[in-house]
């Protein structure tokens, strides 16, 4: 960004006597002129142009301080270059600097874009330039009598009150309340322009209905099923602004001391809403925030395999895992029409709910009255706060995450890498957690038949055999006992070597017949049991990790692991085709068809971790691009962007998730980052599996 004013905003002959007299007045509902000096909130603007006089006057009360102290200390410092000096003392019709006592808000617009690069380009961003450069066209405008239409008026009132709240100046009420009033004359002229009465109709509008009266009278499910029934193609993202405000005031609870709007994540990166449950002065220091918002107009397409639904959750992503939200646990996408609700566990964010439509309420028969209506709205926002505030409120830690390591063909490596990535996540650290504080790991062996993770871990099969299975009963006749009752300890393998600590519930070879599985699935693979389980165990552990049998098909233990899953893990085999194409099947049919049986979003795609990879095979690895790419042309188009982020990254060797080569480690020692490996060509397992712990935990250390 350069100092340089934009040809369409440079500066116009000065306002004459009168409009300046009008800045600096208010003008009653009965037509007195009051003093500068009385609040905002006394007097109700009966004409668009006083509105936006008042709100020009607001703005140079909250812009003044500001401005004056930043542009004197980078004077006082020679912070400013030699060409902003000169174009200060030398501006016309008089020099801006030293200030004068009366300079106006046009004065401070000029101001503000004159020594922008030299004293605010480090404190605000390019947004608040932007809004500097709009409102600055925008008044200019407003001080020669040129047609500003109501949209137009909003505009300004809108991009002050941001402006000014990211100042957190006083002066942002008041804005606001202008700003309100002026979304009721929209109002009334959408109804003047359909035909309908003034009065009557103009109280049906949608806009009219998120006032602050009736937000306080009415429902929050009330409330946004009115904004539903009025939503029309013209409504942009300020409907849905005013919709996220009804959600987390009325629906949540929150108070306007916890939420922020503008919410600055990171470099250039600004959330919509950021709120905290637990900081009650969190609009003034803006410091780790539990929840962020990514808003959206109502007319956006958030359908899942969309590009903007996409688009839109790796935006949310971004922020959620910038610097200054480490604290974050949950993200929401919403444009009114649709919601979907994100969880955050270190590195890791997926969905907890499905992408529940909004919209599909106002026409579905099943809901025949208008209060059925309101109260499934109303259904949902609560279960929005209890996942969002009640919970998290009543636990003492946050639960854990469910891994499941997985690929629909054998013999990939999923045991090994289960077994690894076990080992790396128990013996490493992130910012959230000291060092003193290491990770509960519990891995699951769910591949009854080969049991090969249990054998790994030096587990006696016979001891522990049918535990699982005593667990999964109790869990399906009642989650609310406490797992004391179960004999959990009693069922659980604690594998113990040097500072790591993991325990293993083992294969069960009760389970590893054909008999047992059809008994197994007629009793438990309705009621998702291994999904219930876990979630159990969740509460105790942070990571729960399934190393999951092939053959989704005819294998229902598979199934249930695929089932019960947070996250899915794929991984495939280099230079094995046939991994890819069972990975292919998973991403077309497997994953849309246990989401349909979870209702809750979920599992999400981690995306393929191609095991084994040798890089110095250049003609494999293109012979592996092309064989990928097919798959993706020949899919059908909505299912193509899915595909593309399921099989590249973008961030790893010519997008690929690799796994580097490595013999086949079987023994925990190499772990030791301080016992020597003997083997020239052998490389650590940490250094193997580097790039996929970064994906779960960040960097770590």
């Amino acid at each position: 960004m350069t100092g340089a004013i934009p040809s369409g905003m440079r500066r116009r002959p000065r306002p004459g006597l009168l409009l300046r007299a009008a800045m600096q007045c208010f003008v009653s509902c009965d037509g007195n002129v009051m003093p500068a000096e009385s609040p905002c909130s006394n007097f109700m603007v009966t004409s668009n142009h006083e509105r936006v006089g008042n709100a020009l006057r607001l703005l140079k009360e909250g812009l003044g301080p500001f401005v004056k102290r930043e542009v004197q200390t980078a004077w006082d410092r020679q912070r400013l270059s030699k060409e902003t000096r000169e174009k200060l003392l030398n501006s016309t019709p008089r020099p801006l600097w030293p200030t004068p006592n009366d300079l106006d808000v046009a004065g401070l617009f000029r101001l503000m874009k004159i020594t922008w690069n030299d004293c605010f380009r480090s404190k605000l961003g390019q947004t608040e330039c932007n809004l500097v450069y709009e409102l600055s066209d925008y008044r200019n405008k407003w001080a020669h009598q040129e047609n500003l239409s109501s949209d137009d008026i909003y505009r300004l009132l809108d991009s002050s009150e941001r402006l000014l709240g990211t100042l957190s100046a006083p002066q942002t009420e008041a804005v606001k309340q202008l700003r309100s009033e002026q979304l009721l004359v929209l109002a009334e002229e959408q109804n003047e322009s359909k035909g309908r009465k003034k009065a009557s109709s103009a109280m049906e509008n949608v806009a009219i209905k998120y006032t602050t009266a009736e937000q306080d009278s009415a429902s929050a499910g009330e409330s946004l099923l009115r904004i539903l029934e009025g939503l029309e193609k013209s409504h942009g993202e300020e409907l849905t602004t005013h919709a996220a405000e009804i959600l987390l005031k009325q629906g949540l609870g929150l108070t306007d001391r916890q939420i922020s709007k503008e919410f600055k994540c990171g470099a250039r990166q600004k959330a919509d809403f950021a709120a905290s449950y637990i900081n009650e002065e969190f609009d003034l220091n803006r410091k780790c925030p539990k929840i962020l918002l990514e808003l959206k107009s109502p007319n956006s397409n958030l359908h899942f395999h969309s590009g903007t639904y996409f688009k839109t959750v790796d935006q949310l992503k971004r922020y959620m895992n910038s610097i200054k939200c480490h604290d974050v646990e949950h993200g929401i996408i919403f444009n009114i029409r649709q919601i979907q609700l994100f969880r955050k566990h270190e590195k890791l964010i997926y969905p907890v709910t499905s992408l529940v439509n909004l919209q599909n309420l106002i026409g579905d028969d099943r809901l025949k009255t208008r209060e059925d209506k309101i109260k499934r709205v109303n259904e949902i926002i609560a279960y929005l706060k209890k996942v969002l505030i009640e919970e998290p409120k009543a636990q003492e830690r946050s639960r854990g995450t469910i891994i499941t390591v997985w690929n629909n063909k054998g013999g990939v490596g999923k045991t090994t890498v289960t077994f690894f990535l076990s080992f790396l996540l128990s013996n490493s650290t992130s910012y959230h957690y000291d060092k003193e504080r290491r990770r509960k790991i519990l891995v699951i062996d769910f591949d009854h038949n080969q049991a090969d993770l249990t054998n790994n871990f030096k587990c006696s099969l016979e001891e522990y055999s049918g535990k699982m299975l005593r667990l999964l009963e109790n869990t399906n006749d009642t989650i609310s006992k406490s797992f004391d009752q179960f004999k959990l300890k009693e069922s659980i393998f604690c594998y113990m070597k040097d500072n790591v600590s993991i325990d293993l519930l083992a294969a069960d070879t009760s389970l590893c017949d054909e008999k047992s599985g059809m008994i197994y699935g007629e009793r438990f693979a309705d009621n998702l049991s291994l999904r219930r389980l876990c979630l159990e165990l969740v509460k105790n552990y942070d990571y729960v990790i399934i190393d999951a049998p092939p053959n989704y098909q005819q294998n229902i233990y598979a199934r249930e692991a695929l089932n019960a899953a947070d996250c899915l893990l794929p991984i495939a085999l280099w230079g094995d085709y046939n991994s890819f194409k069972n990975y292919y099947s998973v991403i077309y049919d497997l994953l849309p068809r246990s989401r349909d049986i979870r209702k809750d979003g979920g599992p999400e795609n981690l995306g393929l971790w191609i095991n084994r990879c040798k890089l110095v095979e250049e003609a494999t690895m293109v012979r592996t691009l092309l064989h990928i790419n097919g798959f993706i042309d020949n899919a059908e188009e909505e299912k193509q962007e899915e595909l593309s982020r399921a099989f590249f990254s973008g961030q790893t060797n010519k997008g690929l998730r690799l796994i580097k080569e490595s013999t086949h480690i079987r023994n925990a020692n190499y772990l030791d980052a301080q016992r020597p490996i003997r083997i020239p060509w052998q490389k650590r397992p940490q250094d193997i599996y580097a790039d996929l712990l970064a994906s779960i935990i960040g960097e770590g250390k």
